[in-house]
This record gives C-alpha cells, sequence and structure tokens, in this order.
C-alpha cells in the first residue's frame, strides 16, 4: 500500500491509496478507525483491484487504517491521522541514511502519525516510500553510476519545508587503484587494487561527534558507509583544518559505542591525519592532551622493603591508549628494568634478576601514549 493520504476537499475529507500485488489481481481491503490509535473499528471491507481506493471519511475519529489481504493471507496495514492545518504545526522527523553496496535505505521517524505519506523525489526519479510503522516510513534509493557525483533526493513531508540531501554517486571498483575526496577534500578514502572485492557507493554524512571529556574534537564526525570489512586495508585521511593545537596530538578515532571512541591511526602527511582501516564506521580526527596516569607506584615513596620487593604500577590511558612496550621505561636507579605490560590489566611489572643491596634506591616509571604525551612518576625507596 503506497501513496496513502487525506485530503481535504469542498464536501468534507477523504482516505486513498494505491493497492499493488504482484501476484495476485484482487485482494481484500478494509478501511477502520480508532479514536485513539489502539481500538479499531471496521467500517468497510471490499474485494479490489490492484490500483487506486478511495473512500469518504468524517472527522470525528482521528486514525484511519487501510489493510489489504491476499488470498493467502499475506497483509500490509498502514495509518493515516487526520490533522487540522490551522492548529497543529507540521510533524517533526529525524531522518536517518542506511546506506548499502548499490542503495541508500532512508528512514523518516515521525513524532506523531501524519495524514500523509511523505513524497521521496531521487533525480528526476519518483519512489514511493512504504510504512514500517504508524510514525515510520522507509524507502530505497537506488545508486548508479552516473557522470554527476552526487545525486539529489528531496524528502517533502505534508505542512513542511522540503529536506535536501546529497548521495554520492562515486564508485569504488575491484582492481583499480582509487582516492575518493568528499566534503571539499576534508575526507580522503584511499583504496588499493584488491581492498574491494564487489563494486559499491561509499557514503560519508558528518555529524556532530559525541566526545569525552579526556579528547578535543577538531571538526565533525564522519559516518562513512556502508558497514563493510576489507582483505587488505584502504586509507582514511581527515584534514586539519583548525590552530591553537599541535597536529602531532592528532589522531583518527572510530567510535566502538554511543560516546566511546578508541585511536585507529595517527600518520602525519600535511595537514591530514591517516589511518588503515578494514572496516567502515563512524570517525572524526580528535587530540589527546592529556598524560597517561600512574597509579599505585611500588615500592611507594620513603618504604622500606625487603631485597626482592615488588616493583610495578597501574597505567591508565583512556585518550590515544598506550601503544607500545618501548613506550614505557621503567629506570631503577638509572638503570633500565626488565618489565612486563600487561594492557588487559592496565598494569607494568618491573623484574628482578637480582636481589637489591642494602640502601637507598631510586625507582622511575616513565609512560607515553601514542599522541606523545609523557607521564613521569618517581619513587625513593630503602632496602634492608
Amino acid at each position: 500500500i503506497i501513496r496513502t493520504q487525506i485530503t481535504y476537499e469542498a464536501d468534507g475529507a477523504y482516505i486513498e491509496a494505491v493497492v499493488s500485488d504482484p501476484d495476485d489481481p484482487v485482494v481484500a481491503v478494509e478501511l477502520a478507525n480508532s479514536t485513539d490509535g489502539e481500538i479499531w473499528r471496521e467500517i468497510d471491507r471490499r474485494q479490489s483491484r490492484r490500483g487506486g481506493v478511495k473512500w469518504r471519511i468524517h472527522r470525528a475519529a482521528p486514525y484511519w487504517r487501510i489493510r489489504a489481504v491476499d488470498p493467502a493471507g499475506a497483509e500490509s496495514v498502514v495509518v493515516c491521522r487526520s490533522a487540522d492545518s490551522e492548529q497543529e504545526a507540521a510533524p517533526v522527523y529525524e531522518l536517518e541514511q542506511r546506506p548499502h553496496r548499490d542503495f541508500v535505505e532512508l528512514v523518516m521517524r515521525y513524532d506523531r502519525v501524519t495524514d500523509a505519506a511523505p513524497l521521496i523525489r531521487a533525480g528526476k526519479q519518483r519512489l514511493d516510500p512504504r510504512q514500517f510503522k504508524p510514525h515510520e516510513y522507509r524507502v530505497v534509493v537506488p545508486l548508479k553510476p552516473d557522470t554527476l557525483t552526487q545525486m539529489t533526493v528531496v524528502v517533502q513531508t505534508r505542512g513542511a519545508e522540503p529536506e535536501r540531501l546529497a548521495l554520492d554517486l562515486q564508485v569504488v571498483r575491484p582492481g583499480n587503484e582509487q582516492d575518493l575526496l568528499y566534503y571539499d577534500g576534508a575526507v580522503s578514502l584511499g583504496f588499493t587494487v584488491a581492498s574491494a572485492y564487489a563494486p559499491f557507493f561509499p557514503q560519508v554524512v558528518s555529524f556532530a561527534p559525541d566526545v569525552p571529556d579526556h579528547l578535543v574534537a577538531v571538526g565533525p564526525g564522519y559516518a562513512i558507509g556502508p558497514d563493510l570489512s576489507f582483505d587488505h586495508k584502504m586509507e582514511l585521511r581527515l584534514r586539519y583544518d583548525g590552530v591553537g593545537l599541535p597536529i602531532d596530538k592528532l589522531g583518527v578515532y572510530r567510535e566502538v559505542s554511543a560516546g566511546k571512541w578508541t585511536m585507529v591511526g595517527n600518520d602525519l602527511e600535511g595537514r591530514r591525519v591517516r589511518a588503515k582501516l578494514r572496516r567502515l564506521g563512524r570517525y572524526a580526527l580528535m587530540a589527546d592532551l592529556e598524560p597517561p596516569v600512574i597509579d599505585g607506584l611500588m615500592p611507594p615513596v620513603g618504604a622500606v622493603v625487603g631485597v626482592r620487593p615488588l616493583i610495578g604500577a597501574s597505567l591508565i590511558d583512556v585518550g590515544a591508549g598506550i601503544g607500545r612496550e618501548e613506550d614505557i621505561e621503567l629506570l631503577l636507579d638509572g638503570q633500565l628494568l626488565l618489565a612486563e605490560y600487561d594492557p588487559d590489566a592496565d598494569r607494568i611489572r618491573g623484574m628482578l634478576l637480582d636481589d637489591l643491596a642494602p640502601g637507598p634506591h631510586s625507582l622511575l616509571l616513565k609512560v607515553r601514549d601514542k599522541s606523545g604525551n609523557l607521564a613521569e612518576v618517581r619513587s625513593d625507596f630503602e632496602v634492608r
């Protein structure tokens, strides 16, 4: 059931729709109404051929439902709500883009049941969204290579200003080495000959990232789809257009869950920051200006210990993270001490090969995160 709408004419209100079924020329069609959208009362039932259906309705019941059932029992249902355009504002909705290899599904979620299905135009083609829930419509926009790099899609909701969005028509083809640019070059995707195993149309949509306190966002985030993985890594490059932040503190971060980010790369190329990726997703350019946190260095300051004391500490870095064991230095009396780092437990443990000599000793722990932020903690203790 498509193109459902309530129309308001001089002689009253009407509800109409188009019913189609590729297998059955005739289906059962039912009209029902409701005062609350929950309890329904059947008004009419008829056998209808494929095509338009229309009923005159009254305004006492605001909710109207059309239900079509084929001979096998499969059904489709749409719901409309009659509106008073003079007393009600236009419905508000959020638009979600779900990219796939060669099409984008648009999902429109409204704050209330509308009195008409939205109108969708992609380029010169009219598309008919389908109602999946009383408040939700979806439509598939096919993507095909074109001489243009983008296709304009217009979403028109009755009573509201039309919303325009651009879908990208640049295609990644297997066997080709390609560099694709988006947002005037702020985003660049680089694919090797072996990156893609089937053609697809990347889509890049900017958003405002939810940034944790320990990171600084230096621009918008980018949702890059579809959700694909690659046997051979591709490269994401994000351009830094700001000022005031040291570029060596920047990194490309991936949103792994809502508001949680992890660094995936920080190779520099001029004012671009690069990351090698195996999958697409939500990424942003961020700066980590905070050093790691060292806690509980053992032996503690002023401690008196035996000749084989426990040596270690807790290391936490919630920003760029600690990438290599070489970035951790544990020095005992100025000499590098053999140490073992456990990233899962966030701990460093020093290993003594010989007993310590009685007397004063000095322990220094240096930790540098992947953004180059350095933390140091020192402890002076005595062996007896």
